[in-house]
């Protein structure tokens, strides 16, 4: 009969193995995944820190209205960006005369030193970026940012520019 504090080893195990450890462990190497955090408790710290970046970008690169991107774009240098990916501008169109860069590709394109500069990424520019809810186009900002891009703007979602009838084309 067995006593009740006294767990019994699996087949796999020796007699000095601990319950936790692999038959290849000896007793000083722990099995790290019992204090490892699940992978649900992982997901949500993750989002939760990316809430809090998309928070944080929104505070740096604040929205601005269709109207004021409009007089923006009639009176500067600026480079109007859509983020969305190609399908999202194949079924909606975009604003006019918007460059398509996915935001998976921007920093890359925007950045001077990598191989996959566009030259069409100017600093002495205005940068407007929109996406499809104003997030990306915000963690954009804040990327042209920290790239040395002094006026980069936030226009927003296409949906709002859409909404207060912005021009569109194909």
């Amino acid at each position: 009969m067995l006593h009740n504090n006294y767990i019994q080893p699996r087949p796999d195990q020796t007699p000095d193995q601990t319950p936790d450890q692999t038959p290849d462990q000896t007793p000083d190497q722990t099995n790290d995944n019992a204090l490892a955090p699940s992978s649900l408790e992982q997901t949500v710290q993750s989002e939760r820190e990316k809430r809090q970046d998309v928070a944080n970008a929104f505070q740096s690169i604040p929205i601005i209205d269709p109207a004021t991107a409009t007089r923006v774009m009639m009176a500067r240098n600026v480079l109007t960006i859509d983020l969305r990916q190609g399908v999202e501008i194949a079924l909606n169109g975009r604003i006019r005369g918007a460059v398509a860069v996915p935001y998976e590709s921007l920093r890359a394109r925007a950045d001077e030193s990598s191989p996959d500069y566009d030259p069409i990424f100017q600093k002495s520019k205005t940068i407007l970026l929109y996406c499809g809810s104003g997030a990306h186009a915000a963690l954009a900002g804040m990327a042209l940012k920290e790239l040395g891009y002094l006026d980069v703007r936030n226009l927003g979602s296409f949906k709002q520019w859409l909404h207060e009838g912005g021009a569109v084309e194909a």
